[in-house]
Protein backbone atom coordinates (compact mmCIF):
# COMPACT_ATOMS: atom_id res chain seq x y z
CA UNK A 1 0.00 0.00 0.00
CA UNK A 2 2.97 2.51 -0.93
CA UNK A 3 2.06 5.57 -2.43
CA UNK A 4 2.52 9.01 -2.20
CA UNK A 5 0.48 10.17 0.82
CA UNK A 6 -1.99 13.38 -0.05
CA UNK A 7 -3.75 15.77 2.15
CA UNK A 8 -7.55 15.56 1.53
CA UNK A 9 -8.69 18.99 2.79
CA UNK A 10 -10.87 17.10 5.03
CA UNK A 11 -8.56 16.45 8.16
CA UNK A 12 -7.45 12.84 6.41
CA UNK A 13 -4.57 11.59 4.82
CA UNK A 14 -4.99 8.86 1.80
CA UNK A 15 -2.87 6.95 -0.38
CA UNK A 16 -2.26 7.80 -3.95
CA UNK A 17 -0.51 4.38 -5.56
CA UNK A 18 1.17 6.89 -8.25
CA UNK A 19 4.49 7.56 -8.32
CA UNK A 20 5.01 9.58 -11.21
CA UNK A 21 6.86 12.82 -10.36
CA UNK A 22 6.49 12.55 -6.73
CA UNK A 23 10.01 12.90 -5.73
CA UNK A 24 9.93 16.57 -8.05
CA UNK A 25 6.53 17.50 -6.44
CA UNK A 26 7.66 17.25 -3.20
CA UNK A 27 10.55 19.36 -3.74
CA UNK A 28 8.23 22.23 -4.88
CA UNK A 29 5.85 21.93 -2.43
CA UNK A 30 7.25 21.35 0.49
CA UNK A 31 9.24 24.59 1.15
CA UNK A 32 5.49 26.09 0.89
CA UNK A 33 3.93 23.88 3.17
CA UNK A 34 6.79 24.44 6.28
CA UNK A 35 6.32 28.19 5.76
CA UNK A 36 2.44 27.84 5.88
CA UNK A 37 3.30 25.95 8.84
CA UNK A 38 5.41 28.47 10.61
CA UNK A 39 3.25 31.65 9.23
CA UNK A 40 0.00 29.99 10.74
CA UNK A 41 1.90 29.90 14.08
CA UNK A 42 3.52 32.85 14.38
CA UNK A 43 0.96 35.11 12.71
CA UNK A 44 -1.16 35.02 15.63
CA UNK A 45 0.19 37.84 18.15
CA UNK A 46 1.86 39.23 15.67
CA UNK A 47 -0.14 41.35 13.20
CA UNK A 48 -0.93 44.82 13.83
CA UNK A 49 -3.32 46.89 12.63
CA UNK A 50 -1.76 49.62 10.02
CA UNK A 51 -2.50 51.69 6.88
CA UNK A 52 -0.41 51.36 4.68
CA UNK A 53 0.37 54.82 1.86
CA UNK A 54 -2.08 54.04 -0.50
CA UNK A 55 -4.36 53.80 2.54
CA UNK A 56 -5.67 50.46 2.57
CA UNK A 57 -5.99 48.03 5.74
CA UNK A 58 -3.16 46.07 6.26
CA UNK A 59 -3.74 42.62 8.09
CA UNK A 60 -4.88 42.62 11.31
CA UNK A 61 -5.29 38.70 13.40
CA UNK A 62 -7.32 40.10 16.23
CA UNK A 63 -9.97 40.84 13.81
CA UNK A 64 -9.05 38.20 11.63
CA UNK A 65 -8.38 40.30 8.91
CA UNK A 66 -5.52 38.27 7.19
CA UNK A 67 -5.86 38.51 3.18
CA UNK A 68 -8.64 36.58 1.37
CA UNK A 69 -6.14 33.98 -0.20
CA UNK A 70 -5.15 33.03 3.11
CA UNK A 71 -9.13 32.92 4.33
CA UNK A 72 -9.20 30.25 1.59
CA UNK A 73 -6.17 28.33 2.06
CA UNK A 74 -6.45 25.30 3.96
CA UNK A 75 -3.65 25.06 6.66
CA UNK A 76 -1.97 22.43 8.08
CA UNK A 77 -0.83 22.02 11.65
CA UNK A 78 2.52 21.25 11.92
CA UNK A 79 1.60 17.29 13.15
CA UNK A 80 -0.51 16.74 9.81
CA UNK A 81 2.66 18.20 7.97
CA UNK A 82 4.99 15.68 9.87
CA UNK A 83 2.56 13.54 8.84
CA UNK A 84 2.89 13.58 5.33
CA UNK A 85 6.91 14.16 5.53
CA UNK A 86 7.20 11.24 7.55
CA UNK A 87 5.54 8.97 4.98
CA UNK A 88 7.09 10.55 1.75
CA UNK A 89 10.52 10.07 3.62
CA UNK A 90 9.65 6.30 4.17
CA UNK A 91 8.38 5.87 0.53
CA UNK A 92 11.87 7.29 -1.01
CA UNK A 93 13.64 5.35 1.41
CA UNK A 94 11.90 2.26 -0.40
CA UNK A 95 12.32 3.20 -3.54
CA UNK A 96 15.92 4.33 -3.89
CA UNK A 97 19.14 1.92 -3.16
CA UNK A 98 20.67 5.20 -1.47
CA UNK A 99 17.70 7.35 0.89
CA UNK A 100 20.42 10.61 1.18
CA UNK A 101 20.55 10.70 -2.46
CA UNK A 102 16.90 11.45 -3.01
CA UNK A 103 16.22 13.89 0.01
CA UNK A 104 17.26 16.86 0.00
CA UNK A 105 18.32 19.08 2.53
CA UNK A 106 15.52 21.68 2.72
CA UNK A 107 13.11 18.24 2.99
CA UNK A 108 15.47 16.88 6.27
CA UNK A 109 15.36 20.11 7.64
CA UNK A 110 11.62 20.29 7.30
CA UNK A 111 10.83 17.30 8.33
CA UNK A 112 13.19 17.75 11.24
CA UNK A 113 11.30 21.26 12.75
CA UNK A 114 7.98 19.50 12.16
CA UNK A 115 9.05 16.69 13.83
CA UNK A 116 10.32 18.52 17.18
CA UNK A 117 7.56 21.36 17.41
CA UNK A 118 4.69 18.49 16.24
CA UNK A 119 2.42 18.36 19.78
CA UNK A 120 0.71 15.18 18.58
CA UNK A 121 2.37 12.31 17.16
CA UNK A 122 -0.54 9.51 16.76
CA UNK A 123 -2.30 10.34 13.60
CA UNK A 124 -5.73 9.29 15.17
CA UNK A 125 -4.97 12.31 17.60
CA UNK A 126 -4.19 13.96 14.31
CA UNK A 127 -7.42 13.74 13.26
CA UNK A 128 -9.27 14.29 16.41
CA UNK A 129 -7.55 17.51 16.78
CA UNK A 130 -8.56 18.70 13.75
CA UNK A 131 -12.24 17.25 14.09
CA UNK A 132 -12.23 18.65 17.62
CA UNK A 133 -11.18 22.14 16.88
CA UNK A 134 -13.29 22.57 13.61
CA UNK A 135 -16.24 21.99 15.72
CA UNK A 136 -15.86 25.76 17.07
CA UNK A 137 -16.17 26.90 13.23
CA UNK A 138 -12.49 27.92 14.01
CA UNK A 139 -10.89 29.64 11.05
CA UNK A 140 -7.94 27.76 9.29
CA UNK A 141 -5.72 29.83 10.41
CA UNK A 142 -6.88 29.76 13.99
CA UNK A 143 -7.26 26.27 14.34
CA UNK A 144 -3.68 25.67 12.94
CA UNK A 145 -2.36 28.34 15.13
CA UNK A 146 -3.96 26.46 18.66
CA UNK A 147 -3.36 23.10 17.20
CA UNK A 148 0.18 23.63 16.97
CA UNK A 149 0.77 25.97 19.87
CA UNK A 150 -1.61 24.10 22.38
CA UNK A 151 -2.74 26.57 25.09
CA UNK A 152 -3.51 25.79 28.53
CA UNK A 153 -5.69 28.51 29.55
CA UNK A 154 -8.57 30.25 28.42
CA UNK A 155 -6.14 33.52 28.50
CA UNK A 156 -3.41 32.23 26.57
CA UNK A 157 -5.21 31.18 23.48
CA UNK A 158 -6.92 34.65 23.64
CA UNK A 159 -3.66 36.05 23.17
CA UNK A 160 -2.48 33.62 20.62
CA UNK A 161 -5.90 33.91 18.65
CA UNK A 162 -7.61 37.18 19.21
CA UNK A 163 -10.29 36.55 17.28
CA UNK A 164 -11.77 33.86 18.82
CA UNK A 165 -13.52 35.73 21.55
CA UNK A 166 -14.24 38.80 18.75
CA UNK A 167 -15.12 37.15 15.95
CA UNK A 168 -18.81 37.36 16.72
CA UNK A 169 -19.41 33.18 17.00
CA UNK A 170 -20.27 33.57 20.77
CA UNK A 171 -17.16 31.88 22.17
CA UNK A 172 -17.08 33.09 26.06
CA UNK A 173 -14.48 31.29 28.29
CA UNK A 174 -16.32 28.44 28.81
CA UNK A 175 -16.63 27.03 25.85
CA UNK A 176 -12.73 27.96 25.28
CA UNK A 177 -12.16 26.84 27.96
CA UNK A 178 -13.73 23.59 27.08
CA UNK A 179 -12.14 23.19 24.18
CA UNK A 180 -8.66 23.24 25.57
CA UNK A 181 -9.26 20.68 28.01
CA UNK A 182 -10.62 18.46 24.72
CA UNK A 183 -7.14 18.60 23.80
CA UNK A 184 -5.44 18.28 26.28
CA UNK A 185 -7.23 15.21 27.04
CA UNK A 186 -6.47 14.01 23.77
CA UNK A 187 -2.87 14.59 24.29
CA UNK A 188 -3.20 12.93 27.65
CA UNK A 189 -4.23 9.56 26.23
CA UNK A 190 -2.56 9.30 22.34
Amino acid sequence: MGGVLNYSGTGELFNDDSRSSSSSFFNRVLPLLFLLSIYATRIGSRLKLSVNMSGEEEENAAELKIGDEFLKAKCLMNCEVSLILEHKYEQLQQMSEDPMNQVSQVFEKSLQYVKRFSRYKNPDAVRQVRELLSRYQLAEFELCVLGNLCPETVEEAIAMVPSIKSRGRGHDDEAIEKMLNDMSLIKKFE
